[in-house]
C-alpha cells in the first residue's frame, strides 16, 4: 500500500491504492513506453535521490491529495479511471484529463513521482502533448501505410481465396481418395481371406499327395519292370529292378492302409509274383554260381570275391522275401565249401608228409641205448691252458645237434603274415622239414581259410556272428575231422592226432613238442584277435593233445639218463677218461636251452616245462656224479665236474626267452636264461667243483 498525497486541498485521509504485481508490472511497461524520452541516467540518480528522501520523510515537499476515502484497485476498470477523473474535476474522455488520470492512477512509480519532482506540471502536460502528437502522427503514418499497401493486401486476400479454393478441391479430392483406400483396403481383406483359404487347401492337397502320391506311386506296378523281372536275366541292372520291387514288397507289408484298400487287393497277387519270378531267377543264378566252385583247378576265393560278393544283393531280397529259398543256398554252400575244404586239408596234409624229416629212435633218446662215448661225440672241445676248463664259446656237438634250438626258433617268426608252404616247391627241391614247421603250415592253412570264410559268410550272408559261425562249422567239420582223427600231417600213419603221428612213429622230439604247443597258443591269440571263435574248441583240443605226448617223450629221456645212472655198464659205456664236458651234459644243455627259450609268456604261465627240466635236471646231475666217480684222480673228477656244469651255465647264458609274438615281428629276442633256476643249480655245481679242485 502506498500513501499519495495532493499539493492542494484541506487536509483528508490519504486515499489507498491496491495493485497486484502483475497489473504493476503491465504499467510500468506502459509508463515506460509514455516516457522512452526520459533519460536512464538522470532517472537512476533521481531515484537514488528520492530513496533517500524516502529515508527522511519531512526532509522534501509532499503533495497531499484531500480526496476522502477512497480505496481504488487496478482491478477496478474503466470504473476506478471514471472516479478519478471526477476526482480530479476533469473529463475522462478528452486528452488532458486521460493524462490527468493516468498521472494519478501511477503517482507511486518511481519513474512518474521522479519525473514529476524532476520537472514542473506544465512541462510535464507540455511533454505529453509532444508524445501525444507524435502518436498520432505514428498512427497516421501506419494508416497511410496500409492504404498504400491495400493493393497488395486486395491480391494477398485474393491469392488467399485461390488457396483456399485450390485446398478445397484438394480435400476434396483427398477425401475421394480416402474412400478408395477404404475399398481397396476391404478388397485386400477378401482378397487375403481368400489367400489364406487357398494356403489352406494347397497345404490339404500337398499331404494329400504326399500320403496318397507315395502310396499311389508304391503300390502301382510298372509294365515295364513286370517285363524286365519276368524277362531279364540276372546281372547289374536285374538287381536294380529287385531293388524296386523289394520296395513295393516292403511297403504292402508295413503299410495297413493296403490291406483296407481295393488297390492293395488287386495288387497283391501281382506282387507276389513278381517276388516268386525273381526269387527263381536269384536262386538259380546262385545254384550255378556256386556249382562253378566244384570245377577242377578253380580258384574258389577269387569266384567268392568277384562273382558271389558282387550279387550278395540277391541272398538279401532272399533272406527278406523268402527265407526258405535262402537256407536252400546255405545248405548248397556249405556242402560244396565242405567237400572243397576237405579236399584241399587232405591234399596239404598229404603233401606235408612227403616232407617230413625221419628222426631215428637212437639219435631221438638223450642217452642212447647202445653206442658209447665215440658215438656221440663228433667234435671235441678244446681244454683251456689257463684254468682247464673248457671255453664256452666252443662246442661238443655238431650244429645238427637234435635238442638244439637254433635255427628251429624261426617257425615262430612272423606267425600270422606269413603264408602256408608251398608243397610243390618244396618237394621239386628236395626240402624235407621238422615236425613243427609241417604243423605250423597245416594249422596255418586252416586258420586263414576259417578266417576268410568266417567274414565271407557275415557278409555274403548278411548275418551275425552266431549264424556265421554255426555256418562255418558246418562247413569245415569233415577237414577238422581230417585234422584231428585222420592227420596224416608228418608220417602217413593215420594216427589219431599230431602229436600221435610223431610219437607212435618214434618221436621223442620234445623240441618239437614244445614248439608246436607254442604255435597253438599263438594261432589261439591270432583267432581272438581276428574275432573268430570258430577254431576255438579245435585248437583247444590240439593243445590237450599235445600237452600229455609232450609229457609222455620228456619222461621217456629222463628215464633214459635214470637208467644210465643206476646201471654200472651204462656208466662204464658212457665214461672216457677225458675231463671235458660230457657229450649227454651237452646235449642236456642244448635241450634245456631250447625248452626254456620256446616256453615265453604263453607256456609258462603252466609251470609244467620248467618242472620237466627240473627233473630232467637232477637226473643229469646223478648222471655226472657216477661218470666223475669213474676218474682215479680226485681233482681230474672236480675238473670234469666243473666243466660240464659250465658248459651248461654257458649253453643257458647264450640262450634268450622267446618273448610275446605279435603275428608279425620277429620272435626271438627276449630275456637271457641266466637267472633261472637250472642255471643256479649248474652255476653252485661250479662253484663246489674249483673248491674240490684247488
Amino acid at each position: 500500500r502506498t500513501a499519495i498525497r495532493g499539493c492542494a486541498g484541506p487536509p483528508a485521509r490519504p486515499i489507498v491504492v491496491v495493485m497486484t504485481a502483475a497489473a504493476e508490472a503491465a504499467r510500468e511497461m506502459a509508463l515506460a513506453e509514455l516516457l522512452g524520452e526520459v533519460d536512464r541516467g538522470a532517472s537512476d540518480t533521481r531515484v537514488s535521490s528520492e530513496n533517500g528522501h524516502r529515508n527522511n520523510a519531512h526532509a522534501g515537499p509532499s503533495f497531499d491529495l484531500h480526496l476522502g476515502a477512497l480505496a481504488i484497485t487496478t482491478n477496478a476498470g474503466d470504473a476506478d479511471e471514471a472516479a478519478f477523473a471526477r476526482l480530479l474535476g476533469v473529463g475522462a474522455g478528452d486528452d488532458e484529463g486521460s493524462l490527468d488520470v493516468q498521472l494519478v492512477k501511477y503517482a507511486d512509480h518511481d519513474v512518474v513521482r521522479n519525473v514529476m519532482r524532476a520537472c514542473g506540471s506544465a512541462d510535464l502536460h507540455e511533454k505529453a502533448r509532444v508524445v501525444t502528437a507524435r502518436l498520432k502522427a505514428v498512427e497516421l503514418e501506419s494508416i497511410q501505410e496500409y492504404v498504400a499497401e491495400s493493393a497488395n493486401l486486395t491480391q494477398l486476400h485474393d491469392q488467399i481465396n485461390v488457396c483456399d479454393t485450390v485446398l478445397g478441391s484438394m480435400e476434396l479430392l483427398l477425401k475421394e481418395f480416402k474412400d478408395d483406400l477404404g475399398k481397396i483396403g476391404g478388397e485386400i481383406k477378401d482378397l487375403q481371406t481368400q489367400s489364406n483359404g487357398m494356403s489352406v487347401k494347397l497345404s490339404n492337397r500337398k499331404l494329400a499327395n504326399a500320403i496318397l502320391g507315395d502310396f499311389v506311386r508304391e503300390i502301382t506296378v510298372d509294365e515295364t519292370l513286370i517285363k524286365h523281372i519276368v524277362e531279364d536275366q540276372v546281372s547289374e541292372e536285374y538287381m536294380k529292378h529287385m531293388v524296386k520291387v523289394d520296395r513295393k514288397l516292403r511297403f504292402v507289408k508295413n503299410d495297413p492302409r493296403v490291406a483296407a484298400s481295393a488297390a492293395g487287393a488287386e495288387i497283391l497277387p501281382e506282387l507276389a509274383r513278381l517276388r516268386a519270378k525273381a526269387a527263381t531267377k536269384a536262386r538259380d543264378f546262385l545254384l550255378t554260381k556256386l556249382h562253378t566252385l566244384r570245377q577242377p583247378k578253380t580258384n574258389v576265393q577269387v569266384i567268392q570275391q568277384n562273382v558271389l560278393l558282387k550279387y550278395k544283393y540277391l541272398v538279401f531280397f532272399l533272406k527278406t522275401h523268402v527265407p526258405e529259398v535262402l537256407v536252400e543256398i546255405k545248405q548248397s554252400y556249405a556242402e560244396t565249401m565242405s567237400s572243397l575244404l576237405k579236399f584241399a586239408v587232405v591234399g596239404h596234409a598229404r603233401s606235408l608228409a612227403e616232407l617230413a624229416v625221419g628222426v631215428g629212435v637212437k639219435n631221438e633218446m638223450l642217452v642212447p641205448e647202445e653206442g658209447g662215448y665215440d658215438v656221440l661225440v663228433t667234435k671235441r672241445t678244446p681244454i683251456s691252458s689257463s684254468s682247464g676248463l673248457a671255453t664256452t664259446s666252443s662246442s661238443s656237438t655238431s650244429s645238427s645237434s637234435p635238442f638244439a634250438l637254433g635255427r628251429r626258433a624261426d617257425v615262430l617268426d612272423a606267425l600270422e603274415t606269413s603264408p602256408p608252404l608251398v608243397t610243390h616247391i618244396a618237394q621239386s627241391s628236395g626240402t624235407k622239414l621238422r615236425h613243427e614247421k609241417l604243423f605250423r603250415s597245416a594249422h596255418k592253412l586252416l586258420v586263414d581259410t576259417m578266417t576268410f570264410e568266417f567274414l565271407f559268410c557275415r557278409e555274403f550272408f548278411a548275418c551275425d556272428a552266431g549264424d556265421a559261425e554255426r555256418l562255418c562249422l558246418d562247413m569245415f567239420t569233415p577237414a577238422l575231422r581230417v585234422m584231428e582223427t585222420e592227420n596224416t600231417l608228418v608220417s602217413g600213419l593215420g594216427s589219431v592226432s599230431v602229436a600221435q603221428d610223431l610219437i607212435r612213429g618214434g618221436g621223442h622230439d620234445v623240441v618239437a613238442l614244445v614248439l608246436m604247443l607254442r604255435i597253438n597258443a599263438e594261432h589261439q591269440s591270432i583267432m581272438r584277435r581276428r574275432n573268430v571263435p570258430c577254431l576255438d574248441r579245435h585248437l583247444h583240443g590240439v593243445e590237450l593233445a599235445l600237452w600229455p605226448k609232450l609229457k609222455h617223450a620228456f619222461d621217456a629221456h629222463v628215464a633214459s639218463v635214470t637208467r644210465a645212472a643206476r646201471d654200472p655198464a651204462s656208466v662204464t659205456r658212457l665214461w672216457k677218461d677225458d675231463v671235458r664236458a660230457h657229450p649227454i651234459v651237452v646235449r642236456f644243455a642244448d635241450l634245456a636251452s631250447a625248452m626254456l627259450s620256446a616256453t615265453g609268456d604263453a607256456l609258462s604261465e603252466f609251470g609244467q616245462i620248467e618242472l620237466d627240466v627240473e627233473r630232467l635236471r637232477d637226473a643229469i646231475a646223478a648222471l655226472i656224479e657216477k661218470l666223475a666217480a669213474k676218474f682215479v684222480d680226485p681233482k681230474r673228477a672236480a675238473l670234469f665236474t666243473g666243466n660240464c656244469a659250465d658248459k651248461v651255465c654257458a649253453t643257458l647264458t647264450e640262450a634268450v626267452v622267446i618273448g610275446p609274438l605279435d603275428g608279425q615281428t620277429a620272435a626271438v629276442g627276449g630275456n637271457s636264461l641266466k637267472g633261472c633256476p637250472t642255471y643256479r643249480f649248474f652255476d653252485a655245481m661250479r662253484d663246489k667243483a674249483k673248491r674240490n679242485g684247488a
